[in-house]
This record gives structure tokens, sequence and C-alpha cells, in this order.
């Protein structure tokens, strides 16, 4: 029989208990549970630790980007919170016409898209002017309804950046009209813009849960968009409810315009018709005297008033002194253009009390756009605008506008 010795088995014991770095071991600072006593045995030998490589920076290295809808970490649970740009999407409103009436005769000018901007006629008489203007919508229809029809504040329409004066706001179908007085129509370009918003409205809960489905409310312009839910009094059926404001601008559209002469296009005509060139063109007796023999009257006296030879029932009943203006005025106009007359008629006029008299007071100016008759000629057609009553708003409209000429 082998007989083992005692210092061996202790030997033994201590290398299978307490073997260095042993996984599993406790972390520092750790609690450690109570156990057997073990026993004092050899201190056991530490593995030396290696000093780890250090790794040089990699340079010009391109990371591949995250998958769709990854965070910073590359994964969907670690999310950034950084939101992804949204596609633009259509402007809220667009200007789709523009356009304004005459008011001397009613004439509509209306604006044409030239590219990314407007061309107006511009009447030169015009100071300001009621324009109006078309603005396709591209805003839910509750939304529009909320201030148009509702009446909520606010609308505004900007001319060359200021508020101009609106005279009628209305909605119909997928347009918005907006009638306003546009200042200094001598003064172009200009850019107009068309703004929509209210700060919130309190409505009765059933009234803003209809409010609300309708959606919208943040602007697609980029302003009110930190909106607070519709939220009410709770337990409550008739406490007040107040909907997120919402704030919609249209594109800046640019206004180009186009001088139009008030002269050349409504009064060229009167000042070049035969009722009145060709008094005007009669400077002398001989040329009275050849007028009436062309038209199979002779005997002409011209160097006595009309009355008292072409008086009585048959000729020139309607104007008793029938004496045409003497060439020395320089007022004979026939055959030339609608800038020279015009500056003829101012010369000669320079003040609009004496265009306003001679226009509406002048038996003969009278006779040409109200009669016209002339012996043994009828029916001859009057001067344009063959009626009284039209004629005098036409020439006051060019009076009272300054009496431009044509550039």
């Amino acid at each position: 029989m082998r007989v083992v010795r005692p210092s061996t088995v202790l030997s033994f014991l201590a290398c299978a208990v307490w073997p260095a770095g042993a996984a599993g071991a406790p972390a520092p600072g750790a609690p450690v549970a109570p156990a057997a006593a073990v026993p004092v045995g050899p201190t056991p030998t530490k593995t030396p630790t290696r000093t780890p490589t250090p790794v040089k920076a990699a340079t010009n290295v391109v990371l591949p980007a995250p998958p769709s809808g990854a965070g910073a970490g590359g994964s969907p649970a670690q999310g950034s919170g950084v939101s992804a740009p949204k596609p633009p999407g259509p402007p809220p409103f667009t200007l789709a016409a523009l356009y304004y009436f005459e008011p001397g005769t009613g004439t509509k000018y209306a604006g044409a898209r030239q590219g990314n901007s407007w061309l107006l006629p511009r009447i030169d008489t015009m100071s300001a002017a009621g324009v109006s203007f078309l603005f396709d919508s591209n805003v839910p229809k509750g939304e529009i309804a909320e201030v148009i029809e509702k009446r909520v504040c606010c609308s505004e329409l900007l001319v060359a950046g200021r508020s101009a004066q609106v005279t009628a706001l209305a909605y119909s179908g997928e347009q918005i009209f907006v009638r306003a007085v546009v200042p200094d129509m001598g003064s172009w370009p200009k850019t107009v813009q068309l703004h929509l918003y209210h700060q919130g409205i309190m409505a009765s809960p059933p009234e803003a849960n209809r409010l609300s489905s309708l959606g919208g409310g943040a602007s697609p312009s980029g302003a009110g968009q930190t909106q607070a839910p519709v939220s009410s009094v709770k337990g409550s059926s008739t406490a007040p409810i107040l909907r997120p404001f919402m704030d919609y601008k249209s594109t800046p559209a640019t206004v180009q315009a186009k001088k139009v002469s008030y002269f050349a296009s409504f009064l060229f005509s009167t000042f070049t018709s035969s009722r009145c060139s060709d008094c005007h063109s009669m400077g002398d007796s001989n040329a009275v005297r050849s007028q009436h023999e062309a038209n199979g009257v002779s005997g002409i006296d011209a160097s006595k008033p009309h009355v008292a030879t072409c008086g009585g029932t048959s000729c020139h009943t309607l104007v008793n002194d029938w004496r045409t203006p003497p060439f020395s005025m320089g007022i004979n106009w026939k055959g030339k253009s609608a800038k020279e007359i015009c500056g003829i008629v101012t010369n000669h006029l320079p003040t609009a009390q004496g265009l306003h008299g001679h226009f509406h007071d002048d038996p003969r100016v009278v006779w040409a756009v109200s009669s016209g008759w002339v012996p043994r000629r009828n029916p001859l057609p009057t001067a344009p605008p063959h009626n009284l009553q039209a004629w005098l708003q036409t020439v006051d409209a060019w009076i009272n506008g300054g009496f431009p000429c044509p550039d």
C-alpha cells in the first residue's frame, strides 16, 4: 500500500480552487457571498498583460449611408431625431388672371402671362385702378371658407410689398377672387401676393370636429407649422375649442405694364371723323365755297355767318353760327397722326376748363356727335361714339386724367 503525504493533498486542492484569472470571478467592488474556508497555499502566478498595438485612423474612407429609416447608428431603432426633408408640394395660391375696367368707356384690360411674369396694359389717364385678381387655390376648401365665407380674420393682398385696399373677396370653385385698389398705376413693375391667415378660432365641439376633419392648417409656405391639436374641456359638450392657426401665401407674381394711350384708343376716331375734320380744314372763304360746291350747293357767301345765307328750314338749322376756324389758328389736323392731333388740341386749349367748355358746350361739337345732319347728303354717320352722353363721358375721362397725349 502506497502512503500519500498530507502536504501533497493540500497543494493539489489549492491549485484546484484558486486559478489565476479564472472566468466568472466577481468584479472589483461587487459584494461577495460567504464561502467555505480555503486552505492557505502558495500565491498564484499572474499572467503578464500585453499592451495593444495602436490603430492608425484611416483617411479618405467613405462610409456607406445608413439604411432607409435608420438613425445615426444605422439601425431603424436608433433615430437621430432629424426628419428627412419632405418634397415641396404645390404652392397654396398662384395668380391665374388679372384685369380692370377703364371707367370712361367700360373697356376691359386683361393681363397676359409672359414667362414668369405678367404684362398688364395701363391706360395713361389712370393714376389708380380697381384691379381684379384671380388665384388658383390648392388649399382645402374648409380653410378658405373660414377666412372668406365665415369672415374669420384675416386676408390681405400685397402689392409692391404693401397691403392694398381690398374692396371684394370671394371664393368660387377652385379660385379666389380679389378686387383691390392699386395705387400709382404709373409705377411698374410690381409684385403681387395673396395672404390668408388666422390666429386660431373658437368653435363649439361639433363644429371644431368638422374643421379638424378637413385637414390643413400647416402652411405649405412654411409658416404656422407648430400647431397644437384641437382640444376641449373634458366632459363638456359646449366648451369652446381652439383650432390651430393657419397661414397661406401665394407665390409672388411680377406684373409689368405696357402704356396705352387713351387719346389714341378712344378719341382719335372722333377727331378724324369727317364731321369734325371737314370743318377744321375749311379755313378761308375759298375753302368754304369749294366744300359747298362739291356737294351741289352754289352761291355761298362765305364771308358772312352761315345763318344769313344758309339758315331757314333746309340748311344748318341746329347751329346759328357756322363759322369755321381760320387756317391762322393752326388747328387743321386733317391727315395727321394721333400724337400730332392731340398736340394741336392741347396747345390750343391748354387747360381742363378750356377743353371742357369746348367739348361740352360748343354747338358744332354737339352737332357732330349727336346729329351730323347736312342738307342733300343724309343719312350720314355722326362722329364716334355717335351719342352725346357717351361722348361727354369719354372726353371727361381724358380731361380728368390729365389729358395726356400719345408718346
